[in-house]
């Protein structure tokens, strides 16, 4: 008897170590920060110092960029409430990035292209208790989701953070700065010529023409909004399993830079670029 009683003292001791070790890994306030992306795996490396623009500065001072997502910036001479107010929001974010990852041991891990032109090492960034980096970033709204025509791993469950974080309208989702356009509003476009911008709308007509193939917004083809792709990637999109060609007459949202080629266009490379929205 005294036997079993002390197994179950034992037992009773480590439910509790159990359960905590079993439970999914979580970031600050309380945040779910693990992915359910494979990733492989680069290198660990400790993090040295956090740059004010959210890159990382490993021992020997090789940088790291947090590939996946754009963060939000510091707005030099911020002078009216709403840059001053997203000041507030980058120093937070490197805050953030300095409280959980400087001076510490960090994983990193990358699929698809390896560094950028400032020779960046572009990588998904894990930290000491397995915090996915680029998930609580987006998690928080402190950043946008980007990709790259050679690198957009973990895309779908990065927007699909991104897209709570917008409804839920934290950090940089609550300015209409960063919200969606309407597809139909060409002058409001045009003014976001050369940004990084979201926008959204139906699909009237597809194009498909010698070089390229132009998703068009409007009657108006010289005029209205326009998702435009060349060939090579249209091939790339459609191997995928993406039908460029029942888009017309569905409503979308597309991220990229606004270009002026007639009216308002963004150049898409690959699919995460297009989101399909459901309908109202």
């Amino acid at each position: 008897m005294a036997r079993l009683k002390r197994k179950l003292h034992a037992l009773l001791f480590l439910l509790p170590l159990i359960s905590v070790l079993s439970a999914p890994v979580h970031g600050v306030s309380g945040q779910q920060s693990t992915t359910s992306c494979q990733i492989a795996l680069l290198k660990t490396a400790r993090v040295e110092r956090v740059k004010d623009n959210g890159d990382l500065q490993l021992e020997g001072g090789e940088l790291v960029r947090l590939i996946g997502i754009m963060p939000v910036r510091l707005w030099k001479n911020a002078t009216n409430p709403t840059s001053q107010k997203l000041n507030t929001l980058a120093r937070e974010l490197v805050a953030l990035l300095r409280r959980e990852l400087q001076g510490k041991q960090i994983t990193l891990r990358q699929n698809g292209r390896k560094r950028d032109r400032y020779d960046r090492l572009l990588a998904h960034v894990f930290g000491p208790h397995g915090q996915w980096m680029q998930g609580l970033l987006l998690q928080k709204g402190l950043a946008r989701s980007f990709s790259y025509a050679d690198n957009h791993h973990c895309m779908k469950e990065m927007l699909s953070l991104e897209n709570t974080a917008r409804e839920a309208k934290r950090g940089l989702w609550a300015y209409r700065l960063f919200q969606p356009k309407i597809a139909g509003e060409v002058k409001q476009l045009m003014r976001k010529r050369y940004r990084f911008t979201l926008v959204e709308g139906r699909i009237s007509q597809v194009a498909d023409r010698r070089k390229w193939l132009f998703l068009n917004f409007g009657e108006n083809w010289r005029d209205d909004f326009t998702i435009a792709i060349k060939k090579k990637y249209k091939r790339k999109i459609e191997r995928s399993g993406f039908d460029l060609q029942k888009l017309m007459g569905r409503k979308v949202r597309v991220r990229g830079w606004i270009e002026r080629w007639n009216g308002p266009l963004i150049k898409v490379t690959h699919k995460e670029q297009i989101e399909l929205l459901g309908e109202e």
